[in-house]
Parts: structure tokens; C-alpha cells; sequence
């Protein structure tokens, strides 16, 4: 056993195409309800579906048991009211978050009234979601009574961004926390999700790609009644025929970054994400919305500093960021005493870029784990970095170089990283299918689900709007 770069250097050619070829074939499905799209939204829409007793088919360009965003894992379950630790409820949860502009009030809604029995359910078919075996006993957060861990993130509001009472007194006490969010054990969802849906009779059609969605008499606008794709592997033709057909592609996350002379192909999505599921709606006549957003790449990728792969973002919760000197910044901990914010302020940046050039901070950055309590240190770096999908690399490489956060400090890349191509671009996101209560697009026959439709938010959300 090897890898295709071993054999190649080994024996001076690539190896043989392992599969069948297969091109001009064609293989006919019938089925009740067809699913574009194995990711987190798409497995649980083809479960959901499937417990109803109507013939399901899966379709995936990658292989399910680890596919889309989520598939490597997650380390929050973000957004659950609903839970028995939090103190808002499902209703008061949803106009919070749907108080800002351009969201998606419809799953915001699905999401907060629905997220909690999500989550059980996915308990029951085999995903981890609490300390069962309190290793985490003591951590601020951790419930004795559940087992339940409740992270920091949105304790006061649902923003990245501080709240602008951090720093008063009596900030953010136990006893007044949102406690909407819980951590998480993310590495065990996906395959959990797969063998349910085996489990279940799903007949799942890994490696291949979808290419149209088929409509009434070819019409654009019409019923839809099936779609096309093709066997990755082997080339064969692929045609589907359904009575309705949920798109569960998620947006365009991974077009346009590539850069192998810089960056590689750096990206916090999965490889496999390149706008299929938007174009062949579009192409069968569906009405989409907010398509016209863009904006620069905030969060990982290419040359700039990115999240999820530590440095004062996203699974780095509880960790002091300190200069070369171990002179504190002033920079959200996404910890208990700043709510779990995830960003500075407008204009700390700024300041401390300036601070950096008069010599008052010196480069470069690191997290300061040996200044944590152990388990909160024990916490963020097993089960923050662990869990989450694009940080496990990170526990696995710093390991093997006998990285230890008992004593070492993990270096950060602030203000020293590299600046992203220009042409790096969001692709979209916040743009996708419009849809109505039922998560029926503008075609009948016709739905979407999760980070498919427009402006739609994270993890949980594509599992609860499966």
C-alpha cells in the first residue's frame, strides 16, 4: 500500500485508472425522493425522509461517510435554545438572530425550534454530545447533571463582534449566561449519519456528481421530476427519477482559491463544494436570492491568517494571545470573560498594528496555553481543536513534533502572514435558492436544505433544515 505520489516516484508513472470505465452507459434510478448532495443537510434530509417509509436515494460527489463542511467534524452545536440549560427560549432566540438584515428568518426559525431534539436524535444513533466519561469535570461550563458542555460563544448576544458591555462590572455572571451553544464531539456525527441512513434502506450513490435536475416535458419552470449526474470513477451516465428532489450541494465555498504557487488550495470547505446544486437550479428555472453578495475571504483560506487553525479564532476558546515578550493583548479570548466574541472591536487592529510599529508589542503572537487551568487548557485543545473539522490537523502534526500545551506556546500569524489574491472572492455565500415554510423552492417538486439556501448560517443549521 501506498500513495499515488509513492508509486509515481517509485515507478516512474502514474498507476493504472483502478475502475471500470464506463462512459456511454447509462444506469436509470427510480425512487420516491432523491437527495443532491451527502453532506451533513443532505444525510439528514434522506433520514427524515426515509422514516416516512418512501424509497430514498442519496446522491454524493465525494463519499458520505465523511463528505461536505462538516463531515470531518464540528466542535459546536450552535444556536439550541431549546436546550434545558439555556435561558432563552426557541422563539426569543430566533428574532435575535433575525434581527439583523439579509438572514434567513425562515431556518433561523427551524433552526431555534428545532435544534435540541436534532441533537438527541443524533445521540441515539451513535454521535458523542456529552462528557460521558467526564474527562471534563471542572471546566467552567460543564454541567454535572447533563454532561452537557456549554461554550462560551453568543453568552450575552448572537455577534462575532464583543458586546459592548464587556469590561463592566459583573460581565456575563454563571447565573445570567444565554447558554445556547454546546461543545461537542463533531467527529462522530457523519459516519453516525451514514450507517443511520444504511440503517434505514437509503440507497447511497457515493462518487457521483449531479449535472441537471430533469423538469416536466424538459421545461424550464416546470414540475421537477428528477435530475442527471455521473459516476466520478467510471463515467457512467446517470438518471434519476423522483417524485420530489431535495438540493443539499451548500453554495460555491470552495471556487476561485486556488494558488499552488503561494497558497495551495487552502480552504475551510470541502474540495467538493463548487456551486452544482445553485446552477442546476438555475438552470431549471428556480428563483434564487442575495446572489449578488460578495465580499473579500474573511475566514480560511490562502495567505491570511485564517480561521480553525488557531490564533485567537473560531475553536481557540479560553486562550490568552501574548507577544513575543508575554505582554497580554488586548484581543478577545472567545472566552467566558468576553461572552466567547470571536473578533475585536472596529479599530483594536488597528491599534495594536500601530503598538507593533512603535515597539510597544513585539512579533510574533502565540496562545498562551501554559497560562489556562489544565482542564480549560485540556478543554480547548482536545475538544475545540480535536473536534472541529479543519483544527485536527493541527493536534495531529503539532503532536508528532512533541508539541505540548502544558508547556509550549502555539505560535500565531497575526500581522505577519502573506495577504490574499485579490481575486479571492466569497463566492456567493448568503446567496442561494429562495424558499418557502415547507423549504420548497420556487418548483414544485423542488426543495432545498441547509447552507443550499440563502443566507443560511452553520453546522447545526444544515442539520436541522435536513
Amino acid at each position: 500500500m501506498t500513495t499515488w505520489h509513492g508509486f509515481l516516484k517509485e515507478q516512474g508513472r502514474p498507476p493504472s485508472w483502478p475502475y471500470p470505465i464506463r462512459f456511454g452507459e447509462e444506469q436509470v434510478i427510480d425512487t420516491d425522493v432523491l437527495v443532491i448532495g451527502g453532506g451533513i443537510a443532505g444525510c439528514w434530509a434522506a433520514i427524515s425522509a426515509a422514516r416516512h417509509g418512501v424509497r430514498v436515494a442519496l446522491v454524493e460527489k465525494s463519499d458520505t461517510v465523511r463528505s461536505g463542511s462538516g463531515g470531518p467534524g464540528c466542535d459546536h452545536w450552535c444556536d439550541v435554545p431549546a436546550n434545558p440549560l439555556s435561558r432563552v427560549t426557541p422563539d426569543e432566540w430566533a428574532q435575535h438572530m433575525a434581527s439583523r438584515p439579509y438572514c434567513n428568518g425562515i431556518g433561523i426559525q427551524i433552526q431555534c425550534r428545532e435544534d435540541y431534539d436534532t441533537l438527541l436524535e443524533l445521540e441515539q444513533m451513535g454521535g458523542k454530545i456529552r462528557d460521558t466519561e467526564d474527562e471534563y469535570v471542572g471546566a467552567e461550563g460543564r454541567d454535572d447533571k447533563t454532561k452537557f458542555m456549554v461554550s462560551p460563544r453568543y453568552g450575552t448576544i448572537h455577534s462575532y463582534l464583543p458586546d459592548p458591555r464587556v469590561g463592566e462590572p459583573n460581565f456575563n455572571p454563571p447565573e445570567k449566561r444565554n447558554n445556547v451553544v454546546l461543545r461537542v464531539w463533531g467527529t462522530t456525527f457523519k459516519p453516525a449519519l451514514k450507517k443511520e441512513c444504511k440503517r434505514l434502506g437509503v440507497k447511497i450513490f457515493d462518487r457521483v456528481m449531479g449535472t441537471s435536475l430533469l423538469t416536466e416535458k424538459g421545461v424550464q419552470g416546470a414540475r421537477v421530476v428528477g435530475a442527471t449526474g455521473f459516476n466520478c470513477r467510471t463515467g457512467e451516465f446517470m438518471i434519476f427519477k423522483s417524485k420530489a428532489t431535495i438540493l443539499a450541494t451548500a453554495g460555491a465555498g470552495s471556487l476561485w482559491l486556488m494558488s499552488m504557487e503561494l497558497g495551495g488550495y487552502s480552504n475551510m470547505h470541502s474540495r467538493a463544494i463548487s456551486g452544482d446544486g445553485t446552477v442546476m437550479a438555475w438552470r431549471a428555472g428556480a428563483e434564487l436570492t442575495r446572489m449578488e453578495s460578495t465580499g473579500i475571504i474573511g475566514i480560511a483560506t490562502g495567505l491570511k491568517h485564517k480561521w480553525y487553525s488557531g490564533a485567537g479564532d473560531a475553536s481557540y476558546e479560553n486562550v490568552p494571545l501574548v507577544d513575543a515578550r508575554g505582554k497580554r493583548l488586548p484581543y478577545p479570548i472567545q472566552g467566558w470573560v468576553d461572552a466567547g466574541a470571536m473578533g475585536p472591536a472596529p479599530g483594536v487592529e488597528a491599534k495594536i498594528r500601530e503598538a507593533i510599529m512603535k515597539g510597544e508589542y513585539e512579533l510574533p503572537f502565540y496562545g498562551d496555553f501554559p497560562s489556562m487551568p489544565e482542564v480549560e487548557r485540556r478543554t480547548t485543545w482536545k475538544l475545540m481543536l480535536g473536534e472541529e473539522a479543519t483544527t485536527r490537523i493541527i493536534i495531529d502534526t503539532y503532536s508528532k513534533a512533541g508539541f505540548d500545551i502544558n508547556r509550549d506556546l502555539l505560535q500565531s500569524y497575526k500581522f505577519i502572514e502573506g495577504q490574499s489574491l485579490p481575486q479571492w472572492r466569497d463566492a456567493g455565500y448568503g446567496g442561494g435558492l429562495l424558499v418557502d415554510w415547507n423549504l420548497m423552492t420556487t418548483l414544485e417538486g423542488l426543495f432545498a436544505a441547509g447552507t443550499q439556501m440563502f443566507a443560511p448560517e452553520d453546522h447545526s443549521f444544515a442539520a436541522y433544515t435536513g
